[in-house]
C-alpha cells in the first residue's frame, strides 16, 4: 500500500481536497465522489459560471446599443402617438368655435385668463403624451433586454454544450515528423538518408489513400504536424482486413515511429517547444533544464531543436517515471554517447548532450558557474489535468476545484524555482494540461507579483536551499539585494511576459485577467442521489484561502499583461485542453531580506 509520502502530487492533491481528517475517511471521500458522479456536475457547473475567455466567450450583450428597441416595439409607439395626437387636434378643432364665440363679448382680462387655461392645458397634453412615450420605450427596452438576456443565455449555453460535447468524444490521433539529423549523427551519408526517409514519409501521408484520415497542420517552420479523424481506439481496433485505412495507418504509424522517423504527441504538448522554436527563444547548441520531463515528449523535442552540441537536462522528482523517460528516448534512435544515465552537480561538465536527474524540482541546486546555468527551463508542472479528460475519463470523474487549489502553492515554487535557475536574458516556459486559472494565470500573475516585491510573503520556504548557492554564482550581487525592496515598486520587469508567436494551423486564445474562485457545499448526505450544490465565490479578503489565488488589482493587471499567456480550447481544435506562458528574466531574483 502506498503511504502518503509516496503519492504523486495529484493524489495527493485529491485526497487534501476532502474535508476529512482522517487518511480512512479521505480516501472513502475519495471514491464516493467517482462513484457518486458528482466529479461530472461540479466540472460543469464550475467551468459554466467562469467569466469569458476560460473555457467559452461569453457575451455580454448582442447588440451595439442598447437604446434600440424591436420594430414591433417602434410600430407600437408610432401607433400610439400617432392616436394621441389625432385625438389632441379634433379635441382643438371641436372646441375652436364654441371658443370663438364664447370670447365675443368677453373682457380683454378675462380672454388673457381663457388663453393661458388653454395654453397649460396644452403644456399638460405635451407632458402626457411624453409620459406614455417614455412608459411604451420603458417597455420596450425591457422587454428587448428580456429578449437579449434570453438569447445571450441560449448563445453561451449553446457554446457551453459545444465545450462539453468535443470534451465527450474521444481525443483524435495526432503525430509530428522527427528532425532527427540534428543529433543522430554527424555522418553526412546517415543525414542525407533520413531527410530522403522523412520526405517520403510526407509524400506517403499526402496520397489519395490517407487524404481523408489524415490533415496537415501547417507551421511556419515546417514540423510537419498531423491530426488523424480517427481516435486510438479506432486506430487500435483489432482487424484482419489489410485493406481497411485504419489498418494501414496504424502500420505506417507503427513502423515509422520504430524508425524514429515520427513521434505521437498531443498539439498541446508541443505547444512549448513549438513557441520557444518559432520565437526563436530555443536555439541551437542552447542549454536545457527540463524540471518535470517525463514522459519525454517535450524532451525529445527539445533535443531535435538545440542539435548535438547543446546540453539538456531531464529533470523528474520520481524514479519509475524517470526509468520510462530513459526508456523512451533510448527507443527514440539518440546516440548512446550522447545520453548520461546519472546525473550530480559535479557531471555538470560532462560532453553528454543528454543527462538525467532525479531531484524535487522545487529544490533544484543552483549552478555554480554562469556558463552552465540554462538558457531555457521547461516547467510543465504536476496539475489537476482536465485538459487531458478526452484522453483519460477517469480524471472526469475525480474532478474538485479543491485540487488546483492543494496545487497551487507547489506549482508557484516550481516556477519560481525555474526563475531562479535560469540566467539573465533567459527565458521559461509555463505550462500545464489543466484549463482552470488556478493553475494557470493565477500562478503566473503570483509569480510576477513576488519579482517585483508586491507580495505579501517574507519568509519563503522554497528559497531555503539558496542561502550559499546565488553566492556562488556571482561574488558582487549581495550589493544588488541590499536595494531590493527600495526599488520593488519599479521592478515589475525584473520578470515579464513573453509574446508567445502564432502558429499556422493551430488557434489560441489569449490568457484572462478574470477569474472566479469557487467553492462548492453539497447539502445532501452521502447517500442521497439528489445533490443540491451550493456555489460560492469567494472574496479575495477570505482569510481561508491564499491571496494568490485571485485576481491582482486592475491597475496591477495592466502591468503584468497576462493575456500573453496562451489557452488551447479543445473545441477550436479538436484537442486537449492546454495553457502555456513565456517568461523572460531579466535581472537576477533574491530573497527579501528579514527585518
Amino acid at each position: 500500500m502506498k503511504t502518503k509520502s509516496n503519492l504523486n502530487p495529484l493524489s495527493q492533491a485529491r485526497l487534501n481536497s476532502s474535508n476529512s481528517t482522517d487518511e480512512r475517511s479521505k480516501k472513502f471521500d475519495t471514491i464516493w465522489h467517482k462513484k457518486s458522479g458528482l466529479g461530472y456536475v461540479t466540472f460543469y457547473q464550475y467551468y459554466m459560471q467562469q467569466p469569458s475567455g476560460i473555457v467559452v466567450e461569453k457575451q455580454e450583450s448582442l447588440n451595439d446599443s442598447d437604446n434600440t428597441i424591436t420594430n414591433e416595439q417602434i410600430k407600437q409607439l408610432f401607433v400610439q402617438q400617432t392616436t394621441i395626437k389625432k385625438r389632441q387636434r379634433n379635441d382643438d378643432d371641436n372646441d375652436e368655435p364654441a371658443t370663438k364665440e364664447k370670447e365675443v363679448g368677453m373682457s380683454r382680462a378675462a380672454k388673457k385668463r381663457r388663453q393661458k387655461k388653454k395654453q397649460q392645458q396644452k403644456e399638460g397634453n405635451k407632458i402626457v403624451i411624453q409620459q406614455q412615450q417614455q412608459k411604451i420605450e420603458g417597455e420596450g427596452k425591457t422587454t428587448k433586454k428580456k429578449e437579449e438576456d434570453e438569447t445571450e443565455k441560449k448563445r453561451n449555453n449553446n457554446l457551453f454544450e459545444l465545450f462539453c460535447e468535443t470534451l465527450s468524444k474521444p481525443l483524435s490521433v495526432t503525430f509530428r515528423l522527427r528532425n532527427v539529423t540534428n543529433y543522430c549523427n554527424s555522418n553526412a551519408n546517415d543525414n542525407t538518408y533520413y531527410k530522403e526517409q522523412r520526405e517520403e514519409l510526407k509524400l506517403l501521408l499526402e496520397e489519395e489513400e490517407f487524404q481523408t484520415v489524415v490533415k496537415p497542420i501547417s507551421s511556419s517552420n515546417n514540423d510537419g504536424i498531423y491530426q488523424c479523424t480517427m481516435d486510438k481506439t479506432t486506430l487500435n481496433k483489432k482487424t484482419n482486413n489489410t485493406n481497411d485505412i485504419a489498418f494501414s495507418l496504424k502500420e505506417l504509424l507503427l513502423t515509422s515511429s520504430e524508425s524514429g522517423l515520427l513521434a505521437r504527441q498531443e498539439i498541446g504538448s508541443m505547444l512549448p517547444v513549438l513557441g520557444l522554436s518559432e520565437s526563436k527563444l530555443l536555439r541551437k547548441n542552447a542549454i536545457v533544464l527540463d524540471m518535470c520531463a517525463s514522459p519525454g515528449t517535450k524532451t525529445l523535442q527539445v533535443l531535435e531543436k538545440i542539435g548535438n552540441r547543446g546540453k539538456l537536462i531531464a529533470n523528474d522528482i520520481h524514479p519509475k517515471r524517470l526509468i520510462q523517460l530513459k526508456d523512451a528516448i533510448q527507443r527514440s534512435g539518440v546516440l548512446s554517447p550522447l545520453l548520461s544515465l546519472t546525473f550530480t552537480k559535479e557531471e555538470q561538465n560532462t560532453n553528454t548532450v543528454l543527462s538525467y536527474s532525479n531531484l524535487d524540482a522545487t529544490k533544484f541546486p543552483s549552478f555554480k558557474k554562469e556558463i552552465r546555468r540554462p538558457h531555457v527551463v521547461l516547467a510543465d508542472v504536476p496539475c489537476s489535468g482536465d485538459g487531458t479528460i478526452r484522453k483519460d475519463p477517469s480524471v472526469l470523474r475525480s474532478w474538485s476545484p479543491y485540487t488546483a487549489h492543494a496545487l497551487h502553492e507547489l506549482q508557484i515554487k516550481i516556477l519560481w524555482r525555474s526563475l531562479q535557475l535560469v540566467r539573465t536574458g533567459g527565458v521559461v516556459s509555463y505550462s500545464t494540461c489543466s484549463m482552470n486559472p488556478i493553475e494557470n494565470e493565477a500562478v503566473v500573475q503570483a509569480v510576477l507579483l513576488k519579482a517585483a516585491g508586491l507580495d505579501d510573503d517574507d519568509d519563503d520556504d522554497d528559497d531555503a536551499n539558496d542561502d550559499d548557492d546565488d553566492d556562488d554564482d556571482d561574488d558582487d550581487d549581495d550589493d544588488d539585494d541590499d536595494d531590493d525592496d527600495d526599488d520593488a515598486n519599479n521592478n515589475i520587469a525584473k520578470v515579464e511576459l513573453c509574446d508567445y508567436p502564432t502558429i499556422q494551423g493551430i488557434k489560441l486564445r489569449p490568457g484572462v485577467t478574470n477569474w472566479k474562485v469557487l467553492t462548492y457545499t453539497n447539502t445532501t448526505d452521502k447517500d442521497d442521489d439528489d445533490d443540491i450544490i451550493h456555489w460560492n465565490n469567494i472574496a479575495a479578503s477570505n482569510d481561508d484561502l491564499p491571496e494568490t489565488l485571485f485576481p491582482a488589482k486592475e491597475e496591477i493587471k495592466q502591468k503584468l499583461k497576462l493575456e500573453r499567456c496562451r489557452r488551447l480550447w479543445p473545441q477550436d481544435n479538436n484537442t486537449g485542453g492546454f495553457f502555456v506562458a513565456f517568461l523572460r528574466k531579466n535581472s537576477e531574483l533574491y530573497k527579501k531580506k528579514k527585518e
